[in-house]
């Protein structure tokens, strides 16, 4: 367990840099969720999430408007 200075230090960290401990926590419980409790189903679900994300990272290094289409695209295929 941590001392309380650590405890602190931490959420005074978390305060500092908002952003980064969102991140770090969405890493976190996404990493959780595979290793202990995805199904067959969440898995597939997942790829599909996956690979449409590497299609957008990709868009990104080009046209802003064209982006745009694309992500929106990509998000109604997955909006149910």
């Amino acid at each position: 367990m941590a001392s309380k200075a650590q405890t602190k230090a931490s959420r005074a960290w978390e305060k500092k840099n908002p952003e980064r401990a969102r991140y770090m926590r969405y890493k976190s419980t996404a990493k959780t969720f595979i290793r202990k409790y995805v199904t067959q189903e969440d898995l597939e679900e997942s790829k599909n999430l996956i690979a449409d994300r590497e299609e957008v990272l990709l868009i990104d290094t080009g046209d802003k408007e064209e982006t745009k289409k694309l992500k929106a695209e990509l998000l109604k295929m997955h909006t149910p």
